[in-house]
């Protein structure tokens, strides 16, 4: 779902891969007044994402009660893909899943271990075995709807500081962005074929 700060009017649109697990913290210290802390209740370990889940764009409407200032941070698809890749395949967490239904990923002749161009090449198949990959991949619209005019502001992930100065001065609060989820490895966008970028 998106994150609500009903008493200040304020809905953030999270879409995976967009700094959304360190928006997310933000938004929680932002209307806490205190950074959240993984914990455990039963042996089920319980992260930020367990309670402002990434849903599609219309379930995440529905309950923005009129909050008028309604935002999102995107990325390019490519950089976005990139990212999933360096989450599940660069990443040694990542790989273990990877690893884990490497006979499934054979079946289907895909490879378990696949670089950036196989990775985008069978990235249907990777979807269709791995829940992860299809949620982090789904395209923006499944996340924001397709009416970009529905939102107030639109960041990309370079105007972050304008993103935090417009929070301080809608909440009167000093917001505290961290960044979370960096990658193990991060790596530039490598040369990619026409056929690559196009699909």
């Amino acid at each position: 779902m998106a994150a609500h700060m009903y008493s200040h009017g304020v809905s953030y649109f999270s879409v995976p891969k967009c700094a959304c697990t360190s928006l997310k913290m933000m938004f929680f210290e932002l209307e806490n007044g205190f950074a959240f802390r993984e914990f455990s209740i039963n042996g089920n370990w319980l992260h930020i994402h367990k309670f402002y889940i990434s849903k599609q764009f219309e379930e995440s409407r529905k309950v923005t009660r009129g909050n008028t200032f309604k935002f999102t941070v995107i990325r390019s698809p490519q950089a976005r893909i990139l990212s999933c890749f360096q989450h599940w395949v660069a990443s040694e967490n990542g790989r273990k899943s990877f690893l884990h239904i490497g006979d499934k990923i054979k079946a289907r002749n895909a490879p378990v271990t696949p670089n950036w161009e196989e990775f985008v090449d069978h990235l249907e198949t990777y979807r269709g075995l791995l829940p992860g990959i299809e949620h982090h991949s789904q395209p923006l619209s499944y996340f924001l709807g397709t009416d970009p005019d529905y939102f107030t502001k639109i960041y990309n992930l370079k105007q972050l500081p304008d993103m935090v100065q417009d929070l301080d001065k809608i909440s009167g609060k000093k917001v505290n962005l961290q960044h979370y989820n960096v990658s193990e490895a991060p790596i530039e966008i490598p040369v990619t074929s026409e056929e690559t970028k196009k699909k």
